[in-house]
Parts: C-alpha cells; sequence; structure tokens
C-alpha cells in the first residue's frame, strides 16, 4: 500500500506503525498484507525479510434512524446517519418497510433520507396502524448493522363528494 518509505534505525532494533485505510480488496472480512524490509547499512550492506498482518474489517455503524408518520395514502420519511471507520468502505441500505419486498439503495456521506408512500393503514377495522421499518447496512467488505424504527399511518373517513336527490310524484 503506498510508496516505499526509508526510515533509519539504530541500536539493532526498530519499530514502525502504519495505519491501512482499508482490507483492501473488497468483498472480505480480512486480508493479509505482506509486509517486506530491507536493511542496509552505510557500506551497502543489505539484508531483506518479510513479515505479514492480518487487517480486518470494522463493520459500520447505524448512528440514528427514524421516520415520520402520516395519513394513509402519505409519503413517509426515513432518515438516519451513520458512520464507518474503514474510510474507503463503501455502502448500500436495505429497507424494509413492513409491507412488500425489502430495497437496497446505496449511501453516501454518513447520511440516508428515503421516502415511501403507504397507501392504507393495514389492517383494516382500526385507527391507525404501526409499521415497523427495518434497516440493514452493509459496506463492501461484509460487515453489517441494522436497526428499526416505526412509523404511524393513520386512517382516513371517506369523503362524499356529491349526493342528489331526486323527486317522485304519486
Amino acid at each position: 500500500e503506498g510508496a516505499p518509505v526509508t526510515l533509519p534505525v539504530t541500536g539493532g532494533t526498530f519499530s514502525f506503525t502504519h495505519q491501512y485505510l482499508d482490507d483492501n480488496p473488497t468483498g472480505t472480512a480480512s486480508d493479509v498484507v505482506t509486509i517486506n524490509v530491507t536493511l542496509t547499512d552505510d557500506d551497502t550492506g543489505t539484508d531483506t525479510d518479510s513479515a505479514t498482518a492480518t487487517i480486518a474489517n470494522v463493520a459500520p455503524v447505524i448512528d440514528t434512524i427514524a421516520a415520520t408518520s402520516v395519513n394513509e395514502d402519505g409519503t413517509v420519511t426515513l432518515s438516519g446517519t451513520y458512520h464507518d471507520v474503514g474510510t474507503q468502505d463503501t455502502h448500500t441500505l436495505t429497507i424494509d418497510w413492513g409491507e412488500g419486498s425489502p430495497v437496497t439503495l446505496p449511501v453516501t456521506g454518513g447520511t440516508f433520507s428515503f421516502t415511501h408512500q403507504y397507501l392504507d393503514d393495514n389492517p383494516t377495522n382500526s385507527a391507525s396502524d404501526v409499521y415497523t421499518i427495518g434497516v440493514t447496512l452493509t459496506d463492501d467488505d461484509t460487515g453489517s448493522a441494522t436497526g428499526s424504527t416505526t412509523t404511524t399511518i393513520t386512517n382516513l373517513p371517506p369523503v362524499i363528494d356529491t349526493i342528489a336527490a331526486t323527486s317522485v310524484s304519486e
């Protein structure tokens, strides 16, 4: 990862640190990297060796999640925030709105906001119904986090648009 670095050493031992921003390649929970070392003295003598390190993915975290509540036939807004220490990870959000099939959408920037229209407050025979909205945030290295919130969909009474009566003579 990156260009070789040349550093001075003395005293017969050395210790250096390096930050790995991602466990590349993507699609794996961890990856083994080889660290190559070449020791050179002031008379052009060299020795080389290598070591391996395992870089493990850290799963993303959902920080907040909330949904608005609406009347039937209204549109609910689901919003939230998340973070991931893997600064190079990409993310998708799978949303189960509580009706129908879940949808998976890309998210970026640590925030998300999506809308969904609820046509009715199912099941019937109630003034309102609560839907649980479940989400799964997944990074490109198999890490995931889950969360949920609720929304209330309120029934609206029917409206009579017009009414007419006819007179009958007897």
